[in-house]
């Protein structure tokens, strides 16, 4: 007999008694009874429990390692690819011309009113179409007309221009000129003639007359002859 052991692992589910190793052969004596494990002690509980709390937060500072590592891999490559998927899709606005300036519309210091309807003209006061051979003198009404303007409404210099241009438009200053479509009559061609009563029975063939009325229409419709002339050259008529 060589050596004499006790070895519970060895012998578990087998019978209590000695155990001798004769030439590699395990003998066995005693009487058989149930072979029951070593209760662990406090110490070896103790470190069992401490060994089992240095696993654990072994492996809780292990996955937090792993998930700071996802994180900064996970910022490394998706910050600077969603960069790039911005700066794709944000449109570059296309290079426009500047606006060119508005021109401001011109304002009128008068107020139009429709065109009148022709009234038509008695018999008693049919006027001539064309004007009658030595009654006139274009010359001559045209610088009454420049006086009349002068004295009754201060109208010189542009306005006298307006009114001038306005006036050779209509009539060329003679007296008895007549439209014979619309019944417009004299200098200022009055439509009908016989508004020039108003002014003096001589309506037909003063020009003086005649330039006062129309004077006097002009500054109650459009207040000065530019304005006046303006209208007409718009719509041709005043």
């Amino acid at each position: 007999m060589k050596e004499i052991f006790y070895n519970p692992n060895l012998v578990r589910g087998a019978s209590w008694g000695l155990i001798a190793v004769v030439g590699g052969t395990a003998l066995v004596s005693g009487a058989e009874r149930p072979v029951e494990k070593p209760k662990p002690t406090a110490a070896a509980a103790s470190r069992d429990i401490h060994d089992e709390k240095v696993l654990r937060q072994q492996i809780v500072k292990e996955k937090q390692k792993e998930a700071s590592r996802q994180a900064e891999r996970l910022s490394a490559t998706s910050i600077p690819s969603l960069l790039a998927v911005t700066k794709e899709q944000v449109p570059t606005a296309p290079d426009t011309p500047p606006a060119a300036p508005r021109t401001p519309p011109k304002v009128t210091t008068h107020a139009t009113s429709p065109s009148p309807s022709p009234t038509p003209i008695a018999a008693s006061q049919e006027i001539p179409a064309h004007p009658v051979p030595g009654a006139d003198n274009p010359s001559a009404n045209e610088a009454l007309a420049q006086q009349l303007a002068a004295q009754r409404y201060g109208w010189v210099g542009e306005q006298w221009v307006c009114l001038d241009a306005l006036w050779k438009r209509e009539s060329h200053y003679v007296t008895t000129i007549g439209n014979p479509t619309s019944g417009a009559y004299g200098i200022p061609q009055a439509l009908p003639g016989g508004k020039m009563a108003s002014a003096g029975a001589d309506w037909r063939t003063n020009p003086e007359t005649q330039e006062i009325w129309g004077l006097d229409y002009i500054n109650g419709r459009y207040h000065d002859p530019c304005a006046a002339n303006a209208h007409s050259v718009a719509h041709n008529w005043y």
